[in-house]
């Protein structure tokens, strides 16, 4: 797992043997940033379910900005630290290591790119999407991104959430949402 573009393009990033993190795919990341950049930049980032990093790492290498890592685990929040520090990106981040939804209480504001790559039998993934969504954590031209398989049908709307666009890469499926108020028309234009 490495860094694919940016100022840490192309640092290996750790991740710790004993533990249950399923970190996201190189290809599955590019195809992600791809679907991003049109869009880019992204200033203030959310990593949810964060693991090791490497998905608020990639955003925070490519454009800069600042970010919060989400991640409950001990082992993974130890190796996010030392990606952050590898990368010479820990100034601009936050970290909560917490478990999801609870943690969500604890942020303010709303995020331009949210990140979810949460584990694929994870309960709580609706639950976690509705919060955002009703409490308008996404800003109003801000993207939220959740990784999943085809196991879960999300919905197409959560509170201001609305489904954007969806890509299935071998068995994962990417899905994006935007604010619902015209965000994604607005950076595109």
């Amino acid at each position: 797992m490495r860094v694919i573009a940016g100022s840490a393009r192309g640092i290996r990033l750790d991740v710790p043997r004993s533990t249950s993190i399923r970190p996201t795919t190189d290809a599955n990341k590019a195809a992600i940033f791809s679907m991003l950049s049109p869009l880019a930049p992204f200033p203030k980032v959310l990593d949810l379910y964060a693991g090791t990093g490497g998905l608020g790492i990639e955003a925070l290498s490519r454009w800069g900005g600042e970010a919060t890592f989400v991640e409950s685990e001990r082992a993974a929040v130890q190796s996010l630290r030392r990606n952050l520090d590898r990368t010479r990106l820990r100034d601009q981040t936050v970290i909560d290591q917490g478990s999801l939804p609870r943690a969500l209480d604890r942020l303010n504001g709303a995020f331009d790119l949210v990140l979810l790559d949460p584990p694929y039998d994870d309960p709580d993934i609706a639950t976690v999407m509705i919060v955002l969504g009703e409490r308008a954590m996404v800003a109003s031209n801000g993207i939220a991104v959740l990784e999943h398989t085809s196991r879960f049908q999300p919905s197409a709307e959560y509170g201001t959430l609305r489904l954007w666009k969806s890509r299935r890469h071998g068995d994962t499926i990417l899905t994006l949402y935007d604010h619902g108020s015209g965000g994604i028309q607005n950076h595109e234009e």
